[in-house]
């Protein structure tokens, strides 16, 4: 029996948005201790790479894999930033208490906060970067944010989009049931530009 090209293309689509919905759906069960949200996000870049874009079909067990393997590198990227933001908001509440309303202070929460926006797409790219290939913590951040200085466009475009997906998810928590793979299929395009373009060596 013939199978027309109208109905392939129906059902490649409802797999990739079934696939979406799974990715997602295991990013936020995953997630959901706080502290192993950096190791879910790599996991579910890896997964978007393999087996969304890539040809892979075990993508439970890519999940699994790459959560576990990045588990220690990716969990201490994850509250390094953890711990700006933290120290943004505990200086916001003590201004907001007027317990510390100092120049100083004040100075500190708008560098606080420039550091925290600024800092997303290095944290997001470490974890790319972690799920995808081997280093040292130390020199995975040095190359991050040497790869980001060297491609500032892509920078921009990486922060704009980690901002519109959050701010997305944040405003329509149903959103979540999709958003997160999906934002990170859009970010994964531009994160192997600059991989392939610095010849990162796959492990």
């Amino acid at each position: 029996m013939f199978k027309s090209k109208h109905g392939e293309e129906i059902a490649e689509k409802l797999t990739k948005i079934a696939n979406l919905l799974l990715l997602s759906l295991l990013w936020v069960i995953f997630s959901l201790p706080i502290v192993t949200l950096g190791a879910a996000t790599s996991a579910l870049y890896a997964s978007v790479y393999h087996c969304l874009i890539g040809e892979r079909t075990d993508l439970f067990k890519t999940f699994l894999r790459t959560f576990k393997h990045s588990f220690s590198q990716a969990t201490v990227a994850w509250l390094f930033y953890v711990t700006i933001v933290g120290i943004f908001i505990l200086n916001w509440f003590l201004i907001q208490q007027r317990l510390d309303a100092s120049w100083l202070n004040q100075f500190s929460q708008v560098f606080l906060l420039i550091l925290s926006i600024g800092l997303l797409p290095v944290l997001f790219l470490m974890l790319a970067y972690i799920s995808r290939f081997r280093d040292p913590l130390k020199k995975i951040f040095l190359n991050c944010v040497m790869l980001l200085l060297l491609n500032f466009t892509k920078y921009l475009w990486l922060l704009v989009t980690l901002l519109v997906v959050g701010t997305f998810i944040w405003l329509i928590p149903i959103s979540v049931v999709i958003l997160p793979a999906y934002g990170s299929q859009l970010l994964e395009k531009k994160a192997e530009e600059i991989f392939i373009r610095y010849g990162a060596k796959v492990v």
